[in-house]
């Protein structure tokens, strides 16, 4: 017999992407995968991205990233950059001519070795380099900075803590958050 665990086994997870997609609106989706210990960012973006382009924002996303590890002594386990070309494409938007060319980029990195202060880094880099083409939602009112950088540190350190059986994906849709389940990550 297949034992039912509780809805409240991936409350931590449901907390941590909460928290995350509500300090980094730049952050389209997010997904804990592989029983909590990755977590993909997925950054939703107005155009189509030339090959150059990500090869540049590879470059210094990776240089980033050796800095920042070098300079907190943290071995990372997993850092991958990339194109989702599942959500790639063009659409057409109601009351305009024509279609709308649309792209991604995924960011997914191990959640053991993550800190708030890589996630500010990363969201800043992407911020930078596609600011004007990043499709966000709404703003965070700059006031409330600091505390939902503490709520995402909590939420992040309670989730190292446990182990889940569900991938978690969050998304943001209007002022609202949607998180939702599925079973069998790998």
């Amino acid at each position: 017999m297949m034992e039912r665990r509780s809805g409240n086994d991936s409350c931590e997870g449901v907390n941590f992407l909460t928290a995350l997609l509500v300090r980094f609106p730049e952050v389209g989706s997010a997904t804990l995968t592989h029983n909590g210990q990755l977590l993909a960012l997925d950054f939703y973006l107005t155009r189509r991205l030339k090959k150059v382009e990500l090869s540049e924002f590879e470059e210094n996303l990776r240089l980033s990233w050796e800095v920042f590890f070098s300079l907190q002594r943290v071995r990372a386990r997993e850092t991958q950059f990339r194109r989702t070309d599942t959500r790639r494409g063009s659409f057409e938007h109601s009351g305009e001519e024509g279609s709308q060319e649309v792209d991604s980029i995924q960011i997914v990195r191990d959640v053991e070795s993550m800190t708030v202060e890589e996630l500010s880094l990363v969201v800043s880099l992407v911020s930078d380099r596609f600011g004007r083409d990043l499709a966000i939602n709404e703003e965070m009112q700059e006031d409330d900075e600091e505390y939902q950088d503490d709520l995402v540190h909590r939420s992040l350190e309670l989730v190292r803590s446990q182990s889940q059986e569900v991938d978690l994906t969050g998304f943001r849709d209007d002022m609202r958050v949607l998180i939702y389940a599925s079973e069998g990550g790998d």
